[in-house]
Protein backbone atom coordinates (compact mmCIF):
# COMPACT_ATOMS: atom_id res chain seq x y z
CA UNK A 1 0.00 0.00 0.00
CA UNK A 2 2.93 2.56 0.75
CA UNK A 3 3.94 2.13 -2.85
CA UNK A 4 0.25 3.25 -4.21
CA UNK A 5 0.49 6.97 -4.91
CA UNK A 6 -1.09 9.07 -2.49
CA UNK A 7 -3.71 10.63 -5.56
CA UNK A 8 -4.56 6.52 -5.67
CA UNK A 9 -4.55 6.22 -2.33
CA UNK A 10 -6.95 9.44 -2.19
CA UNK A 11 -9.25 8.65 -4.61
CA UNK A 12 -9.64 4.81 -3.26
CA UNK A 13 -10.70 6.51 0.09
CA UNK A 14 -13.45 8.80 -1.96
CA UNK A 15 -14.91 6.29 -3.52
CA UNK A 16 -16.12 4.99 0.05
CA UNK A 17 -17.51 8.22 0.67
CA UNK A 18 -21.38 8.07 1.11
CA UNK A 19 -22.76 11.19 2.49
CA UNK A 20 -21.48 10.63 5.99
CA UNK A 21 -21.16 13.75 8.17
CA UNK A 22 -18.97 14.05 11.38
CA UNK A 23 -16.80 16.11 13.13
CA UNK A 24 -13.05 16.35 12.72
CA UNK A 25 -10.80 18.55 14.70
CA UNK A 26 -13.67 20.83 15.61
CA UNK A 27 -14.99 21.14 12.34
CA UNK A 28 -17.76 19.80 11.07
CA UNK A 29 -17.61 17.89 7.60
CA UNK A 30 -19.87 16.05 5.06
CA UNK A 31 -18.68 13.84 2.64
CA UNK A 32 -20.66 13.54 -0.85
CA UNK A 33 -21.14 10.28 -2.57
CA UNK A 34 -19.20 10.69 -5.61
CA UNK A 35 -20.05 8.52 -9.28
CA UNK A 36 -17.57 10.05 -11.25
CA UNK A 37 -14.08 10.36 -9.73
CA UNK A 38 -10.71 11.33 -12.06
CA UNK A 39 -6.91 11.60 -11.06
CA UNK A 40 -5.27 15.15 -12.91
CA UNK A 41 -2.06 16.92 -13.03
CA UNK A 42 -2.70 20.82 -13.09
CA UNK A 43 -0.52 23.16 -14.14
CA UNK A 44 -0.20 26.73 -12.69
CA UNK A 45 0.70 29.85 -14.81
CA UNK A 46 4.22 30.09 -13.06
CA UNK A 47 4.99 26.15 -14.43
CA UNK A 48 4.35 24.55 -11.43
CA UNK A 49 2.39 21.28 -11.43
CA UNK A 50 0.47 19.78 -8.89
CA UNK A 51 -1.71 17.00 -8.49
CA UNK A 52 -5.39 17.05 -8.11
CA UNK A 53 -8.58 14.52 -7.73
CA UNK A 54 -11.90 16.12 -9.30
CA UNK A 55 -15.16 14.37 -8.52
CA UNK A 56 -18.59 14.36 -9.32
CA UNK A 57 -21.63 13.80 -6.67
CA UNK A 58 -24.95 14.67 -6.34
CA UNK A 59 -24.33 17.89 -4.22
CA UNK A 60 -21.79 19.44 -7.09
CA UNK A 61 -18.45 18.64 -8.08
CA UNK A 62 -15.21 18.67 -5.90
CA UNK A 63 -11.77 19.64 -6.29
CA UNK A 64 -9.12 17.76 -3.89
CA UNK A 65 -5.19 19.27 -4.44
CA UNK A 66 -2.83 16.80 -3.27
CA UNK A 67 0.40 18.23 -1.85
CA UNK A 68 3.35 15.94 -0.52
CA UNK A 69 5.92 19.07 0.38
CA UNK A 70 4.77 22.50 2.70
CA UNK A 71 2.51 24.42 0.78
CA UNK A 72 3.21 27.74 0.48
CA UNK A 73 1.27 31.54 -0.09
CA UNK A 74 2.96 31.35 -3.90
CA UNK A 75 1.39 27.88 -4.25
CA UNK A 76 -1.94 28.31 -2.92
CA UNK A 77 -2.16 31.54 -5.06
CA UNK A 78 -1.76 29.35 -7.83
CA UNK A 79 -3.93 27.24 -7.28
CA UNK A 80 -6.78 29.63 -6.33
CA UNK A 81 -6.28 30.58 -9.69
CA UNK A 82 -6.63 27.26 -11.33
CA UNK A 83 -9.56 26.94 -9.03
CA UNK A 84 -11.16 29.73 -10.46
CA UNK A 85 -10.33 28.87 -14.52
CA UNK A 86 -12.28 25.80 -13.62
CA UNK A 87 -15.75 25.46 -15.18
CA UNK A 88 -18.28 24.43 -13.56
CA UNK A 89 -16.39 25.93 -10.59
CA UNK A 90 -16.42 23.42 -7.76
CA UNK A 91 -18.56 23.64 -5.21
CA UNK A 92 -15.89 22.12 -2.41
CA UNK A 93 -12.08 22.35 -2.85
CA UNK A 94 -9.95 20.59 -0.56
CA UNK A 95 -6.16 20.67 0.05
CA UNK A 96 -4.11 17.97 1.62
CA UNK A 97 -0.72 18.85 2.69
CA UNK A 98 1.17 16.31 3.89
CA UNK A 99 3.52 18.63 5.22
CA UNK A 100 1.33 21.46 5.89
CA UNK A 101 0.37 24.51 5.16
CA UNK A 102 2.67 28.21 6.07
CA UNK A 103 0.60 30.37 8.22
CA UNK A 104 -0.07 32.80 5.31
CA UNK A 105 -1.62 30.26 3.22
CA UNK A 106 -3.64 28.93 5.84
CA UNK A 107 -5.55 31.93 6.64
CA UNK A 108 -5.88 32.59 2.82
CA UNK A 109 -7.44 29.12 2.55
CA UNK A 110 -9.43 29.68 5.59
CA UNK A 111 -10.44 33.13 3.95
CA UNK A 112 -11.21 31.45 0.59
CA UNK A 113 -13.27 28.61 2.04
CA UNK A 114 -10.94 25.63 1.07
CA UNK A 115 -10.81 22.82 3.70
CA UNK A 116 -7.95 21.94 4.59
CA UNK A 117 -6.65 18.24 6.06
CA UNK A 118 -2.93 17.95 7.09
CA UNK A 119 -1.56 13.93 7.23
CA UNK A 120 -3.71 13.48 10.62
CA UNK A 121 -6.80 14.77 9.54
CA UNK A 122 -6.04 12.10 6.68
CA UNK A 123 -5.21 9.49 8.41
CA UNK A 124 -8.11 9.74 10.87
CA UNK A 125 -10.71 9.82 7.86
CA UNK A 126 -8.44 6.45 6.80
CA UNK A 127 -9.38 4.98 9.67
CA UNK A 128 -12.31 5.52 10.28
CA UNK A 129 -12.92 4.21 6.63
CA UNK A 130 -10.84 0.86 7.25
CA UNK A 131 -7.94 1.86 4.82
CA UNK A 132 -4.66 1.97 5.58
CA UNK A 133 -2.45 4.85 6.92
CA UNK A 134 -0.18 7.67 5.44
CA UNK A 135 2.77 7.00 6.24
CA UNK A 136 5.73 9.42 4.82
Amino acid sequence: MARKDLSVRMADLMHKFDNEAFVLSGRRYKLSAFRDISVLKLRTSAGNYFDAISAQGQDGGWLVVLKKDPVQENDLNGILEEIKKLKPQPARSVIVSLSGLDENARVRALQEKLWVWDEDQLNCLMHLFDEPIIVR
